[in-house]
This record gives structure tokens, C-alpha cells and sequence, in this order.
């Protein structure tokens, strides 16, 4: 699987590369001193399923500009009954960033970088994961718990084996 074709994933899948994005754009914010942005496990479902949609979106479409990532969350919040306003407040469900991408001030176009980067990279990362399963245990081995894979295997002794290199 090339790194540029759509690919299905488990809701479980999904879940974590939405809250991996959600936490790096909570760190670029607060790099920025916007400390408004809560941590995953805090966020409301609304912010969370915001996150899991860009994630759907780019692993339908691989290929999706950060253009195209800022048009869909600005659906995604627009549906969710949010409008532009100069001051972020989610009580009134106001947001500056509801304008169009070529609008947005370079600092918040980058989070659509990241974000896309993230999600091409989770998706690589998988895939090869599925992959090396694949080739080691057939079709479902990606089934096999991890304990049932490791099983019989010894833990390896880094510091041993440095040593022994050196």
C-alpha cells in the first residue's frame, strides 16, 4: 500500500491518530500562547469528533490539500452551529478561523499542515505494521494478540548486547 492511497481503519484507529493530532495542535497553540485548547481526554465530544473527522477525510483522501482540511472543519463547525467572530468563545459558538483558508494568518494555516502531516504518517506507520504482521503470520495476523506474539520469545538485553559491541 503506497503512502498516497485511502485506507480503512478501525474506529480504534481512527480514536488515537485524532487524539494524537488534537494533543501536537495543543502544543503549537500553547507554543503560540493560546492555552485555551483542553487536553484530549478533557475536550468535549464535539471537539473530539472534529478531530476524528479531518482524520476520515484524509485517509479517504490522501491527498487532501490543507486547504481542503480547513474547508472541511469549517463545514464541521458551521453544522455544529458555530459562526465567525473575532473572539473565540465557545459559549456562543464564535471562531476567527471560520473564513476562508487564504484569510488565515500563516500561524493557523501551519495546524493544517500538521495535522495532515500527522495523519500520512500514522497511516505509513500502520501500514507497515499491517504489512510486516502480514508477511510473518499470514492474513490474520493481525488478529494475534501481542502476547501470543511474543510468546516464547525472550526479552532482549540491550545493555548485554551494547557490550558486547563495544
Amino acid at each position: 500500500m503506497g503512502l498516497l492511497e485511502p485506507m480503512q481503519m478501525s474506529a480504534g484507529e481512527i480514536d488515537e491518530i485524532a487524539h494524537l493530532c488534537h494533543e501536537v495542535n495543543r502544543a503549537y497553540c500553547a507554543s503560540l500562547r493560546d492555552y485555551s485548547q483542553p487536553r484530549w481526554q478533557d475536550a468535549p465530544e464535539e471537539i473530539k469528533n472534529s478531530a476524528r473527522d479531518g482524520v476520515v477525510l484524509i485517509l479517504a483522501n490522501p491527498r487532501t490539500s490543507p486547504e481542503a482540511a480547513h474547508e472541511n472543519w469549517s463545514r464541521y463547525k458551521r453544522g455544529q452551529g458555530w459562526v465567525y467572530g473575532d473572539v473565540k468563545d465557545a459559549e456562543l459558538k464564535t471562531h476567527p478561523c471560520l473564513v476562508p483558508y487564504e484569510e488565515l494568518p500563516q500561524t493557523q494555516r501551519s495546524k493544517d499542515y500538521i495535522f495532515g502531516a500527522i495523519v500520512r504518517t500514522a497511516m505509513a506507520m500502520i501500514g507497515e505494521g499491517r504489512e510486516m504482521l502480514q508477511a510473518t503470520f499470514g492474513e490474520t495476523g493481525g488478529d494475534i494478540p501481542a502476547d501470543e506474539i511474543l510468546e516464547g520469545t525472550p526479552p532482549r538485553d540491550y545493555a548485554r548486547e551494547e557490550e558486547s559491541r563495544g
